[in-house]
């Protein structure tokens, strides 16, 4: 008789990366790409996640989908002139104002 046992850990490892082009004499990059893995804080689901911000074509792409099933959580692809400072729902953080000389 033969008796075998097999012990094993499933290890899933996901890459992801940041590339930006730029151009001399430019002060931000003309190409900003963005891919990551997250886990969705509302769902608990793994997500895919990918931006690209390409200034010379005016484009933002923003696409998010869950790992798992395919399902697309949130997509935008829209010109970059028109995207919003701050995105729907969270105010833009106010700047801490400066104290006079002299006042404590």
């Amino acid at each position: 008789m033969r008796y075998e046992e097999h012990v094993g850990q499933e290890i899933r490892m996901q890459v992801g990366g940041k590339v930006k082009l730029r151009r001399s004499g430019r002060g931000k990059p003309v190409l900003e790409a963005t891919h990551k893995h997250c886990v969705n804080r509302e769902t608990g689901n793994e997500t895919k996640v990918v931006e690209v911000v390409d200034r010379e074509s005016d484009r933002w792409y923003h696409h998010v989908e869950e790992t798992a099933t395919g399902k697309v959580v949130h997509h935008d692809d829209e010109p970059l002139s028109q995207k919003r400072k701050t995105p729907k729902g969270r105010k833009a953080r106010k700047p801490p104002m400066k104290q006079p000389p002299g006042e404590p």
